[in-house]
């Protein structure tokens, strides 16, 4: 998944789509945080991808938390917490 959005976008977060179908293909438009920053998880996984999550976490730091927007911030805090490893495991 992390090398596919990767090539997609051309590196880019920015070109991050809404949704995607299961064939890659854009399933609808447009930007979101709730789409965005799951993929920061995946690039987490590749110690080949740092490039690639720096510029994904640049985006993320950049989109301000959003009290109206419950579902997509708190999506993108949780997602900020896991890949930073500020979080308390048992």
């Amino acid at each position: 998944m992390n090398s596919w959005i990767k090539q997609t976008t051309g590196g880019d977060p920015n070109k991050i789509a809404s949704g995607y179908k299961l064939t890659g293909s854009v399933a609808e438009s447009g930007e979101s945080v709730a789409f965005i920053a799951p993929f920061a998880v995946a690039a987490a996984t590749d110690t080949g991808s740092q490039a690639w999550l720096d510029a994904l976490w640049n985006k993320l730091n950049s989109v301000p938390l959003d009290s109206s927007s419950y579902y997509g911030s708190s999506i993108q805090l949780q997602v900020m917490i896991a890949i930073t490893g500020n979080h308390w495991l048992p």
